[in-house]
């Protein structure tokens, strides 16, 4: 197991998220647990929404917790409390979630955190039919995880922002555009700090009923920490069409070209651009789903990286307490080597399954679930393979 890498001090930007996420959170828990009359899924707050206090507990077996070709096994313990808040009158819509991650690892202990989390998001108009649709998504996480990029266990932190926004400016003619911007603090020591802002502009002609057709063009802007930094813009143009192939199948695709300019006198990169999403209902019990992408990406070692992947998805209603989750999911890497690096190319596989039980509806359910991984590389120190199993519950009252 790699376990060289230290954590250095968290900055004071992300200091100050941990205190506005933490107050309300061991607040709420104190006030939720001196009232044993709560024992519902959530309790109103009047014309101001409604609350639920969250629990989920698990332990997880993993063959590999860091992604290595050493392959080191632990058992990992897991306690999340959270507190949720739902609004859905009128035409604003907001959902938050705000919790802490408490991990404990059996064997490397070094390991164990205590991460915090936290999500907001809004929707405007909610009901009415108007001109225009907004929608905002506020997120901050810290983790500590395996990267299969690098083979080793690292402590981040990441703030996410996203807007995006709607106008029907024509009967037949829509615009969509927004911004997206992270902030990624890696904590251990010996990685590159990123920041990314994107803005994507599309246009859209109403061809029929269940097809939309048009085009696009997205800038990224992506500001990598330290002296060898790989700063760079990416420009892409694509196509863009969504639609409904019948009743039953929702579909969303854009595919093009992206070009990454480097701010120092490393090559042009170029390579597909492709982001597709298909929904498929099959019954009132089985849904299909499909997503795949292809873009220019950057990792916590500051190197640039193109990704090519899709998942296949299906979820099954067994019965009505008996649900079930099916993934397989294939990712290809290719790591650009401007500066001398090590050309590499990275195959990962996976397939994982899991199994909800729900024991009172909304309120009380048990899971199982197991994956197993597997990475194929031209370095052979970045291979690895995964097996691991997990067990726990899901409260919320």
């Amino acid at each position: 197991m790699n376990i060289s890498y230290i954590l250095r001090p968290r900055s004071s930007r992300f200091l100050k998220f941990r205190g506005l996420l933490l107050q309300p959170i061991l607040f709420s828990v104190a006030l939720l647990a001196t009232l044993p009359s709560l024992a519902h899924a959530e309790m109103s707050v009047g014309n101001h929404g409604a609350i639920a206090f969250g629990l989920d507990a698990g332990v997880l077996v993993d063959s590999n917790i860091d992604k290595s070709n050493n392959s080191d096994s632990d058992v990992i313990y897991s306690v999340t409390p959270k507190l949720l808040y739902r609004f859905d009158q009128g035409d604003l819509y907001i959902d938050s979630a705000f919790g802490v991650l408490i991990q404990q690892y059996q064997d490397a202990g070094e390991f164990d955190n205590e991460s915090l989390f936290g999500e907001l998001s809004f929707l405007y108009p909610y009901i009415s039919e108007t001109s225009y649709k907004f929608d905002a998504r506020i997120g901050y996480e810290e983790k500590t995880e395996a990267d299969s990029d690098i083979q080793a266990l690292i402590e981040r932190e990441e703030l996410n922002i996203n807007f995006r926004g709607t106008y029907f400016f024509a009967e037949r003619y829509k615009v969509r555009s927004g911004f997206s911007y992270r902030d990624e603090n890696v904590v251990t020591s010996g990685f590159t700090d990123t920041e990314e802002f994107r803005i994507p502009v599309d246009f859209y002609y109403s061809y029929s009923e269940n097809l939309n057709l048009g085009g696009g063009y997205e800038y990224q802007r992506t500001s990598v920490s330290g002296e060898n930094s790989v700063d760079s813009e990416d420009h892409a143009v694509y196509f863009a069409v969504d639609g409904n192939l019948s009743e039953a199948v929702e579909f969303d695709l854009k595919v093009g070209v992206e070009n990454r300019v480097f701010d120092n006198d490393f090559d042009d990169q170029s390579g597909l651009f492709l982001l597709g999403q298909l929904d498929w209902a099959v019954n009132e019990r089985l849904d299909l789903g499909v997503l795949g992408k292809s873009r220019q990406e950057t990792t916590v070692q500051g190197r640039s990286v193109e990704r090519f992947g899709f998942q296949l998805t299906a979820r099954q209603q067994f019965s009505e307490k008996i649900s079930g989750l099916a993934k397989l999911e294939y990712e290809k890497s290719d790591f650009n080597n401007n500066g001398g690096a090590e050309s590499r190319t990275d195959d990962e596989y996976s397939i994982s399954a899991k199994v909800d039980y729900e024991l009172t509806p909304n309120q009380l359910s048990l899971f199982f679930e197991t994956g197993y991984e597997d990475q194929s590389s031209n370095v052979e120190t970045s291979e690895y393979d995964q097996l691991y199993g997990a067990l726990g519950l899901e409260l919320i009252y």
